[in-house]
């Protein structure tokens, strides 16, 4: 039978699967269910998909036996009473459904679909143009820009571009710019989006690029205005260029490589200095209709954005437990998780399960079907799902099979990144808020290492933050002093979690979180001058300067004493060395050999490294 059951299988991965769109899908979908009762129909269909494999008569009659009893225990699975179909054919049915599942598409897709596959004109006001290629073409509402494309505005003239990471760009009259990075067709969690102005204004919303590996860079001849998170105008008239700030922290760098950080309420005046760049920086910026304008989009911009997500969350769930179809989704996935002997294999199916069980608690959390209790509970499911599969990865890694660990970090790691690209627009106040913090605790369960634990930790903290400055344009002051009340309690935490690191360990955490906790200090001082704009929002500025005080400074100034007093500690010779240097674990080799590293990655231990000094 064991020979039989590795015929099957190899069979079954030498199928190619077809590539189907979501609409052929679907409609392959409603016409099994359409001719439901078509039972001759769909018995013939099976045993005409079934024929060339090839199975002994004992594995057939095992193979049906093991689908019928498990349609017959399934708790969640009622077609047979609901439809008074025979055991005979619920269990083509089923069997139907393994063969689709299997060579047609996943069992439980949970890629969220978006609408940003692509950058597009979200807008057209006037005349404009877009030269690709060689060819003019006349600019379009929903007209889809490549790569390499130049967007001309006439005078007078005004759009919008929608890119692929949901942030926005929009040309006043007489602007010419150039794309890249911009091309999409399939979901893109990371982006490198790049706009370089000729001439004229160009407006730039960057929503939230904090805790992805994307970008979004603006260009104005050798001066580059970057920013993860901002609301930012860039002007260039003659050989002046202007990066005036609204919102959050911009960087900018001139042909000096010197980077300047400009907050909300400043502008960098950049002139020519001979062949360079200078940077000048003033606390200005200008207050005229196009600001006006824009910034008043920008909050339809990011409601729409969170609404979008709540869309895309709920059509990515799929069939809700109140839909009669229910069953068969369980059922599916069941099937599948029967007939799948590998064991990296079960483990990803009981994942991308949990997956859809959790973003089915998020839909129905949302419109309130479900209690926060139970939704919660499957929200820890989830990220204990996660923790389960870190271990099965440690487990790879420990066998010797590093390249297939590799892969499976990678893996898991896109699994997190897909997660929190689904709620990243989503703020404290949404009732889907709770998952997102959920989706937060898995990227902590996915961390490999205490210190890498410690870093998602603190671009976790640092989202706070950047929700708080949402809050605050948003005209939620109180929420948002809570929200940075909250950014102060876990970066206290993370510290304790710093102090407890081993002195090697300790080091390289502090590296990292040190640079961000200053980066966070820039963001808190853009969150105090956006909320003195604001009505009502004392409370912020008041939260935002004691956390920064007693909270931000303090801590970043200790953990840097600390981690200079270990450097000492652990270094040799600390006046001549300007890095600290952790010696490798050594251990004895074969024949008395010292070396360093495990399995195949060990190597004789260099004798001149004298790390025994």
């Amino acid at each position: 039978m064991k020979d039989d059951i590795a015929k099957v299988e190899s069979f079954l991965k030498g199928l190619d699967k077809p590539v189907l769109s979501y609409k052929a899908k679907y409609s392959i979908r409603d016409g099994l269910v359409k001719n439901i009762r078509a039972e001759k129909k769909l018995e013939q269909f099976v045993k005409n998909s079934g024929r060339d494999i090839e199975l002994s008569s004992v594995s057939k009659a095992l193979l049906k036996e093991k689908l019928v009893d498990y349609i017959t225990s399934s708790k969640s699975f009622m077609w047979g009473q609901f439809f008074s179909y025979s055991k005979r054919f619920v269990g083509a049915l089923t069997l139907a459904a393994f063969l689709f599942g299997t060579f047609g598409f996943s069992v439980v897709s949970v890629k969220v679909a978006s609408a940003d596959s692509f950058t597009y004109l979200e807008d057209v006001a006037g005349g404009a143009k877009v030269y690709r290629s060689g060819e003019v073409l006349n600019a379009y509402q929903n007209m889809v820009l490549e790569n390499g494309d130049k967007v001309v505005t006439d005078d007078d003239s005004f759009v919008s571009i929608k890119f692929l990471d949901k942030n926005i760009a929009r040309l006043g009259g007489g602007t010419t710019v150039y794309l890249d990075g911009v091309g999409g067709g399939e979901r893109a969690v990371n982006t490198d989006v790049k706009v370089e102005v000729e001439n004229g204004v160009l407006w730039s919303r960057v929503l939230n690029l904090v805790n992805t590996d994307s970008s979004f860079t603006v260009k104005v001849g050798d001066v580059y205005a970057y920013a993860k998170k901002a609301a930012f105008n860039v002007s260039k008239n003659d050989d002046e260029v202007q990066v005036e700030v609204y919102s959050s922290v911009v960087n900018v760098v001139g042909s000096d490589q010197t980077d300047k950080k400009i907050k909300t309420g400043q502008s960098a005046i950049v002139k020519k200095a001979n062949e360079n760049t200078r940077v000048n920086v003033v606390s200005r910026v200008t207050d005229d209709s196009w600001v006006e304008k824009n910034l008043d989009q920008d909050r339809l911009h990011m409601a729409k954005v969170e609404e979008e997500s709540a869309k895309a969350l709920k059509d990515s769930a799929g069939v809700l437990p109140e839909n009669p179809l229910y069953g068969f989704k369980g059922l599916k996935t069941g099937v599948i998780k029967m007939f799948t002997f590998d064991d990296v294999a079960s483990q990803k199916v009981n994942l991308e399960s949990a997956e859809v069980k959790f973003l089915e608690s998020t839909v129905l959390l949302k419109e309130g079907k479900v209690s926060a209790t139970d939704a919660e509970a499957v929200f820890t499911s989830y990220v204990n799902e996660v923790d389960e599969f870190k271990n099965l990865i440690k487990a790879v890694r420990d066998s010797g099979d590093v390249a297939y660990a590799d892969e499976l970090e990678i893996y898991l790691s896109q699994k997190i990144k897909d997660r929190q690209d689904d709620f990243k627009a989503i703020l404290p106040a949404s009732p889907m808020y709770v998952a997102k913090d959920y989706i937060f605790q898995a990227g902590v369960a996915a961390a490999a290492s205490d210190v890498e634990k410690t870093v998602v930790k603190q671009v976790q903290a640092t989202q706070k933050l950047v929700e708080a400055q949402d809050l605050v344009e948003a005209g939620d002051s109180e929420l948002a002093a809570q929200v940075i009340g909250d950014y102060a309690q876990t970066v206290s935490e993370l510290k304790q979690e710093i102090n407890a690191l081993p002195e090697d360990e300790k080091v390289e955490a502090v590296s990292a979180v040190v640079t961000a906790i200053k980066d966070d200090k820039e963001m808190l001082s853009s969150i105090q001058d956006s909320s003195q704009t604001s009505l009502n929002s004392q409370d912020v500025t008041s939260v935002a300067v004691q956390v920064e005080k007693l909270v931000v400074d303090p801590i970043a100034n200790n953990l840097e004493a600390e981690v200079s007093a270990t450097a000492v500690a652990l270094i040799s010779e600390p006046e001549t060395v300007t890095s600290v240097v952790v010696a490798p674990i050594q251990t004895e080799g074969e024949y008395g050999v010292a070396v360093v590293g495990t399995g195949s990655s060990s190597k004789p231990l260099d004798p001149l490294l004298n790390l025994n000094k």
